[in-house]
């Protein structure tokens, strides 16, 4: 009995190993998932079934239904982002890798705060939520 037990949790283990290879998003994740659930997996198979879900499913059925709207929205701030775009030169190649990084345009006119605590970061969120836009 407890050897069919111990042998069910194995085999749910592999299962489970090769299920998480195949849908984790990042090769970490894989690698983390594959060895707990092959070296410990009277442990590791509950808390796959529970915590090892991909929360990305019906993502990219989301986005296809949506994709014109979206590529309208993307497009209204790349217009609205024009007068803002700092000019590139070829002699900074420090700047034409961060543009290439971020891959959108660098733009002048942002701000930074420095927010120290949780009361101070939350003012500031509901002060930028109540804050009319124009």
């Amino acid at each position: 009995m407890i050897a069919s037990i111990v042998a069910a949790f194995y085999v749910a283990g592999i299962l489970a190993t090769v299920h998480a290879v195949m849908t984790t998003r990042t090769a970490p994740w894989a690698i983390a998932w594959s060895v707990s659930l092959v070296s410990i997996p009277f442990i590791a198979v509950p808390a796959y079934l529970v915590l090892g879900r991909s929360k990305f499913e019906g993502m990219v059925e989301g986005y296809e239904d949506r994709k014109e709207e979206i590529d309208v929205t993307i497009a209204e701030f790349e217009k609205n982002q024009e007068p803002r775009i700092v000019s590139g030169s070829e002699n900074y190649s420090e700047y034409e890798a961060v543009r290439n990084l971020v891959s959108t345009e660098l733009t002048r006119g942002n701000e930074a705060e420095l927010l120290i605590n949780g009361d101070a970061t939350f003012d500031s969120i509901l002060a930028g939520v109540a804050e009319p836009r124009g």
